[in-house]
């Protein structure tokens, strides 16, 4: 179990995203390429989405979280009382945020993007 279904329910948790293969990952790619970031370039693209075969969705660890009180990925999502929850005891279940401000992959911040790890952190 991921986290308890009373700390789901509770905050209304949802997983936008788990498992993404390699093919569907390359299309994802291909389609930021081609038609959402147009008139971007690849290394904009790169600080969003990882290279495929590069992703933590990859390896069944990762989860991109949402709550229903805010758009799905989205930037508000950090003022949320679920965030709040998230922060403070993901750890305690050995989930840490993969992609805090500043980190040193220099992938954008991705508040809702949370990976296992076996080795938990202390607080």
């Amino acid at each position: 179990m991921l986290f308890s279904d009373i700390v789901f329910s509770h905050f209304g948790l949802t997983v936008l995203v788990a498992v993404v293969n390699f093919h569907n990952f390359s299309l994802i790619i291909c389609r930021a390429l081609h038609i959402a970031w147009a008139r971007s370039p690849i290394a904009d693209i790169l600080e969003v989405l990882a290279p495929p075969g590069c992703s933590e969705h990859h390896t069944g660890r990762a989860v991109d979280i949402g709550s229903g009180e805010v758009g799905p990925l989205e930037a508000e999502f950090e003022l949320t009382p679920a965030f709040t929850w998230l922060h403070d005891h993901a750890h305690q279940f050995g989930f840490n945020l993969s992609f805090p401000q500043g980190n040193e992959f220099g992938y954008l911040y991705e508040l809702w993007h949370w990976c296992f790890s076996e080795r938990r952190p202390n607080r």
